[in-house]
């Protein structure tokens, strides 16, 4: 993935908590994990906590050079990533890059069980480096 000359976009889940981080490729182009799990049984009792992302990518080191990794706080603290959620996505496309616009949303734990809107992350995915 490193010697990638497109941006990345990985979308993931099944870790009981949403995440969203980003690094720079040699290239320059971003690389962006997002995850989104699960629409409920976000629960200490099923291990459902914040984790934040590696530091580093890849995590153990090798041949090819560790990039920093940010995670990024795209929901408030008091809703975020540890209560049941989902994410959608949309897709702009340009002739040089695609828009992405993640939206998380809380689902409400008491009537009406409604979304609720809790942060938003936009990111330009260029079609090639530069």
């Amino acid at each position: 993935m490193q010697r990638s000359r497109r941006a990345l976009l990985l979308l993931a889940g099944d870790i009981h908590c949403g995440r969203l981080a980003v690094t720079r490729l040699p290239s320059g182009l971003p690389f962006v994990e997002i995850i989104s799990s699960p629409l409920a049984l976000v629960d200490k009792s099923v291990g459902g906590s914040f984790t934040r992302a590696p530091e580093h990518f890849p995590v153990k080191a090798g041949a090819l050079p560790r990039l920093d990794v940010e995670t990024v706080q795209w929901t408030p603290p008091d809703g975020g990533p540890t209560v049941n959620h989902f994410a959608t996505l949309g897709f702009t496309q340009t002739d040089q890059s695609v828009d992405v616009q993640a939206i998380a949303w809380a689902i409400a734990q008491s009537s009406p069980h409604h979304p609720i809107q809790q942060g938003t992350y936009t990111v330009t995915l260029p079609r090639r480096a530069p």
